[in-house]
């Protein structure tokens, strides 16, 4: 799902500089008319096919309904209880999370926004060649990130590494990563271009790597009310998308272009580099405690043999969690109902502000 703004960032990119230069839709306009026109496409399939919860869902399966509830841990009557405002927001662990998605959005957005704006008027690419080149990073970002959550899923069904210790790894990767690339960047010699695309390609290559990090904190801490904290937590990024251009415009009309780029790119480094230490040290991937009461009402789902398949290690793996008995065979035979399951709870009595 998360990998879905990786593709529509790549045509959108790749699409640009090519309208930018047609006379037929009066150029560079023609960028938000093509957005608008699609936006407008997809609205009414949203409008028609999604729907809050699956049990309101039309057209659902009863199969697909019972693996979603099940998974989550969720009923009809559990979706009608009110929100609770209060606990959310005053939970530690969100606003933690929160943090990092501001501190992280800096540098994406820094990236996403601006670099285009870099490649034209510190490294001197045509703006045909602009897009393409902007584009290009992030073809690589989503071949990385589908190739690395089967190694997440992997990992985790054998057991190597706990899932609250996959978030982290995968959260420093990214971090720290675009941390040290974008350092590496900023003291870069602008004559040596290819070697700076190579850099913005590994850069955000590495950068999508917190998808499977802190990006899942919706699931990881309160699985029923998922939907409302992603959009909490986008909205925090957003705000980055806000101020990080403003930023990078205040510097380039102060400095000379290649000082200006510099130091906003060891400004989004500092930045993101402070997002992984947070979240190495202070952030965690266990249920929220007052989840658990909630939840005791929810019959636990027994466990079934619904199907036999080829014997093929981690098949049922998913990124969240682990659709197996407890002291069955990680590379089974036989598949069964999912469950909630490879979250530790931690007892964070304490975890409020």
């Amino acid at each position: 799902m998360h990998s879905g703004y990786l593709v529509g960032t790549v045509l959108a990119l790749l699409c640009s500089g090519y309208l930018i230069r047609t006379d037929a839709l009066q150029g560079w306009p023609s960028t938000f008319y093509v957005s608008g026109i699609l936006t407008l496409i997809w609205l009414p399939f949203w409008i028609i096919y999604v729907t809050e919860t699956p049990h309101s869902h039309p057209w659902i399966t009863a199969e697909e309904k019972h693996h979603i509830e099940n998974s989550l841990r969720t009923t009809k009557d559990f979706n009608q209880r009110c929100l609770p405002w209060r606990k959310i927001f005053v939970s530690r662990q969100v606003w933690i999370v929160m943090a990092c998605y501001v501190m992280d959005g800096w540098a994406n957005y820094t990236l996403l926004v601006c670099v285009p704006q870099y490649m034209d008027k510190v490294l001197n690419f045509p703006l045909d060649q602009n897009g393409a080149l902007s584009s290009m990073p992030y073809v690589f970002a989503l071949i990385f990130i589908y190739l690395m959550s089967f190694v997440d899923a992997w990992l985790v069904g054998r057991g190597w590494i706990s899932i609250p210790n996959a978030r982290k790894l995968w959260s420093s990767i990214g971090a720290f990563g675009k941390s040290i690339l974008l350092l590496v960047i900023g003291y870069m010699d602008t004559s040596c271009r290819v070697t700076i695309i190579c850099l913005l390609v590994m850069n955000i290559m590495l950068s999508s790597a917190t998808l499977l990090g802190f990006n899942l904190a919706d699931l990881d801490l309160a699985p029923p009310y998922a939907g409302f904290l992603y959009s909490v937590f986008n909205a925090c990024s957003t705000l980055s998308g806000v101020v990080a251009p403003l930023a990078v415009g205040g510097f380039t009309s102060i400095y000379t272009p290649v000082n200006a780029w510099r130091d906003v790119f060891i400004l989004a480094s500092a930045i993101s580099c402070l997002c992984g230490v947070i979240y190495l040290l202070f952030g965690h991937a266990e249920l929220l405690s007052w989840i658990i009461p909630l939840q005791q009402d929810i019959p636990e789902p027994s466990y079934e043999v619904i199907s036999s398949m080829p014997q093929v290690c981690g098949e049922q793996l998913t990124i969240s969690a682990i659709s197996r008995p407890r002291g069955s065979s990680r590379c089974s035979a036989v598949r069964y109902k999912p469950i909630l399951s490879g979250h530790e709870v931690e007892d964070d009595s304490n975890d409020e502000i």
